[in-house]
Order: C-alpha cells, then sequence, then structure tokens
C-alpha cells in the first residue's frame, strides 16, 4: 500500500513483477467488462502504477533492476530481509 499512496499522490512508481505475474492478479472478483479479467484486488492496489516484469533470479534482470534503481528517489520492496541485498552483491559481482 506504501507504493499506492505514493502514486496516488503523484510519484512516477514502476511495480515489478515476475514473469508468472502476482497473486492478487488471480483472486477473484474480477471487474466486469475487462479483458483480460483484471481482478478487483490487482486494479485496486496497483491503481496509478506501471508495471515491469523481472525475473529478478536471473543476472539479467537483477541487471535491470539494479539500472532503474540507480535512478530512483526510492526502493520499496517486500522480500525476506537481505534478499534484495543478497541479489545487489550477486549482480555487482557477476557485472564486473
Amino acid at each position: 500500500m506504501c507504493a499506492c499512496v505514493l502514486a496516488d499522490l503523484g510519484a512516477d512508481v514502476i511495480k515489478i513483477e515476475a514473469p508468472e505475474g502476482e497473486v492478487g492478479r488471480r483472486i477473484t472478483p474480477y471487474l466486469p467488462a475487462t479483458n483480460p479479467p483484471i481482478s478487483f484486488a490487482h486494479a485496486t492496489v496497483n491503481r496509478n502504477k506501471r508495471d515491469l516484469t523481472l525475473d529478478m533470479r536471473t543476472v539479467e534482470g537483477r541487471d535491470i533492476f539494479m539500472k532503474l534503481a540507480k535512478t530512483s528517489d526510492i526502493i520499496v520492496q517486500n522480500f525476506r530481509p537481505g534478499t534484495l541485498v543478497k541479489w545487489a552483491s550477486v549482480t555487482t559481482t557477476c557485472a564486473r
């Protein structure tokens, strides 16, 4: 919800999702007359955001994320503690 509020206030928010998409996309009910179906939960929490699909488990996905991070004012993430730091150090090591 933090990024949702920031987007509501005018921030340019880019939501990064895994290739399979977040679970909120598959939760019913779906908004009427949407094709492909858009879930109410996804539409509510992700309003005013742009979407980007990245596989953060790959070096290429992490490299793209790191390029975006370098030009961002803030990053909001919900990984387990230490996950993002671990991925960043792997990306930095591989990019050298």
